[in-house]
């Protein structure tokens, strides 16, 4: 007897789409801010030339960080070719601060700014905040000084970093993030930020100048990564291992 197979059923199943939700954000991603490097001076003749001088006029703020390799020494900071004896920013032998303007210069010398600055082993970031005829120093974030006699009549410049624009009092030790803005309203202690360097683009206003001193930077040029951008430093003097892994943390 023959057994005839039923014709199999068919079933029209709805086809399901699963559509999954991963919360993913394609849009760029800033990474946060590193600083990972600084500049190591040999204080014999290296330094930063940053070209054409930088003007800032009579109301200023100028911050760099240093690690100093040796205290008891005249060592140049910031050189200006037209000023007179060629330096805007000098430490003395006695671990004294010295801020020029053209001719006029003043010591700042009052307590603790020498112990603060013999000192071989930390980091120490340095502030200087021009308003016309005065001049007050900041030291990790801490008001120092101030001095008049600054006048109004000459602008508060330098094209040298390390040095005398000659090579000359050259710096022995690592300098790091150097930045200036040609106005007095910044906040020193915004600058120090508790003794990390931070992202100075987010201030309110931006520094007009400023070198990473090694961060993203190509031997031998150190940019100047400011809101002008006007003054790339080259490195005379230096080779690619001068950009050392040594930074204020």
């Amino acid at each position: 007897m023959e057994i005839t197979k039923p014709n199999p059923i068919k079933v029209n199943t709805p086809k399901v789409v699963m559509i999954l939700k991963t919360g993913y954000d394609d849009s760029p991603v800033t990474p946060p801010f590193s600083n990972t490097y600084s500049l190591d001076f040999d204080g014999v003749d290296d330094k930063l030339d940053i070209g054409t001088a930088l003007n800032l006029g009579v109301n200023s703020t100028i911050s760099l960080w240093i690690k100093r390799g040796r205290v008891g020494v005249n060592e140049l900071l910031l050189g200006e070719d037209t000023y007179s004896f060629d330096n805007t920013s000098y430490i003395d032998a006695s671990n004294t601060l010295i801020f020029k303007v053209g001719t006029f210069f003043s010591y700042f010398n009052a307590f603790p700014i020498s112990i603060i600055l013999n000192d071989t082993t930390n980091w120490i970031h340095i502030c200087w905040v021009r308003s016309g005829d005065s001049v007050e120093l900041f030291l990790n974030g801490v008001s120092m000084q101030t001095k008049t006699g600054f006048g109004v009549v000459t602008d508060t410049r330098f094209d040298t970093i390390g040095s005398k624009p000659n090579g000359t009092l050259s710096y022995l030790g690592n300098i790091d993030e150097v930045a200036a803005w040609n106005t007095n309203t910044i906040n020193p202690t915004d600058i120090y930020n508790g003794g990390t360097p931070n992202d100075l683009s987010l201030l309110a206003t931006p520094p007009i100048s400023w070198w990473r001193m090694g961060d993203n930077d190509t031997y031998p040029t150190i940019a100047d990564v400011g809101s002008l951008a006007s003054n790339p430093g080259t490195m005379i003097n230096m080779s690619v291992g001068d950009i050392v892994p040594d930074v204020p943390l």
